[in-house]
C-alpha cells in the first residue's frame, strides 16, 4: 500500500536568517531536533535516515528513507531528494528561510511516499494514522529547532 503526505509548516523565528540557515544546511544538526531518529547514516552522497518503528494496529512498521542534500548559502535553501532503492520512503522537501521583521519566517515544504504492507483490513486506517504521526513528528521538529532559537537546547541527540 503507497500512503503519500504533502506537508508545509511555517514558523515566525526571532534569530537572523543566516543564523537559522548555518544550523539547517548541517544535516547532522538539523537531524539532531528530529524526533524519532534511531540512526542517521552518511551514504551514497546524502544520509539514511532509520526511525523508530511503530504499530499501525498489529503491523510493526520500520519507515527508513535516504535523502541527497542541496545547500544553497547564497539563496539560503535546503532542498532534499529521495535516493531511490534505499528503504520504504522517498521523501523530498525544501526549507524555506526568508527575512522577517524581526528574524526569519521559516517555511518547511515535505512530500513523503511511504510503502507499507499492511493488511487490507487496515488500509483504511493506515492513511490517517500515517498523516497525523509525521504531523506530530515535524511540529515536535520544529517547536525544538524554535527551542534552540531562543537561546535553549533543542537536540534530542548528537549526530557528530
Amino acid at each position: 500500500m503507497q500512503i503519500r503526505v504533502e506537508t508545509r509548516r511555517r514558523r515566525e523565528i526571532g534569530a537572523a536568517p543566516d543564523q537559522v540557515f548555518a544550523l539547517l544546511a548541517d544535516v547532522p544538526d538539523s537531524v539532531a531536533h528530529f524526533p524519532d531518529v534511531l540512526e542517521l547514516v552518511s551514504e551514497q552522497g546524502g544520509y539514511t535516515w532509520h526511525m523508530k518503528p511503530e504499530r499501525i494496529g498489529p503491523v510493526r512498521v520500520q519507515t527508513i528513507y535516504a535523502c541527497r542534500y542541496r545547500i544553497d548559502r547564497e539563496r539560503r535553501s535546503v532542498l532534499w531528494e529521495p535516493i531511490a532503492g534505499i528503504g520504504n520512503a522517498l521523501v523530498r522537501g525544501a526549507w524555506e528561510i526568508a527575512p522577517a521583521d524581526p528574524g526569519t519566517r521559516l517555511t518547511l515544504r515535505t512530500e513523503f511516499d511511504l510503502e507499507l504492507d499492511v493488511p487490507r483490513l487496515l488500509r483504511g486506517a493506515a492513511q490517517p494514522i500515517v498523516q497525523s504521526k509525521l504531523e506530530r513528528l515535524l511540529d515536535t521538529y520544529l517547536d525544538n529547532l524554535v527551542r534552540t532559537f531562543k537561546g535553549g537546547n533543542g537536540r534530542l541527540r548528537d549526530w557528530r
